[in-house]
């Protein structure tokens, strides 16, 4: 059964919100910029025209794993890993939306649309962990807005048009500081609502890149461990995916 509806700003106050943004600051995962200083306008913005409605998926206790990040944050290279531990994985599914009960066939789900549902996610898995991967939100956009042909992303209890006003043929000339800016204060948000207990904030970029790399794939597994998600062979699958993963990251540095 649906819960109840709830205002943006019943799942996560003003006074909330700029607790989680700050420990997203603090923590590095964004640096303070225009981008963030805009955060809160742009939030309660969106708090007028959201409403955070009660999810009609069947309540599942399975411990699914969900990527509530935006795409072009790491979702591929956090898929990868996961596949190579043995997860069985769905990375930018499209069906999610179509058809809900296709969700409790995989372990854990990522990219688009899944920022879309955060709020439903909630609902109707309590039991699930949930991951946020990051970047700093002017990288983001340079990749998303220019590389990707979506016109949507994720946003409190919803999702919002990528240019906000722009059609999606010219999401690459949207406003300077409206992609980031929403990004900002989409991921305050989920890290608001979500349970400080079963969320992993995580980034694979960084200023130091191996060691970005390795504390990605490291924190990962902490992550898992701590909640009792490991498969079966979890040794050898752990050492041969971090192998793959940290090759795999320097192969791509080399071609950047």
């Amino acid at each position: 059964m649906a819960d109840a509806e709830h205002t943006v700003l019943e799942t996560c106050s003003v006074e909330r919100f700029n607790a989680s943004l700050a420990s997203l600051v603090s923590g590095g995962f964004i640096q303070e910029s225009n981008s963030t200083s805009l955060a809160l306008s742009r939030y309660l913005e969106i708090a007028e025209q959201n409403r955070c409605s009660g999810s009609n998926r069947t309540v599942s206790q399975k411990p699914l794993i969900i990527n509530v990040g935006e795409g072009s944050t790491g979702t591929k290279s956090l898929n990868g890993i996961m596949r190579n531990l043995s997860y069985n994985t769905c990375h930018f599914c499209q069906d999610l939306a179509l058809n809900p009960e296709s969700v409790d066939s995989y372990d854990m789900i990522s990219d688009t649309p899944v920022p879309w549902y955060t709020w439903e996610w909630l609902q109707s898995y309590p039991q699930a962990l949930f991951i946020m991967t990051m970047r700093e939100p002017v990288d983001w956009r340079a990749s998303r807005v220019n590389n990707h042909s979506t016109p949507w992303q994720g946003a409190p209890c919803g999702r919002s048009d990528l240019c906000h006003g722009a059609p999606a043929a010219s999401v690459g000339e949207c406003a300077a500081d409206a992609p980031q800016t929403y990004v900002v204060a989409y991921s305050t948000w989920a890290k608001c609502v979500l349970p400080a207990d079963r969320l992993h904030v995580t980034s694979v970029f960084t200023d130091d890149q191996v060691q970005s790399d390795s504390e990605f794939f490291d924190t990962l597994i902490d992550f898992l461990e701590l909640h009792g998600m490991q498969r079966p062979g979890w040794d050898t699958l752990v050492a041969d995916a971090r192998g793959a993963y940290l090759n795999y990251a320097r192969d791509a540095a080399s071609r950047a």
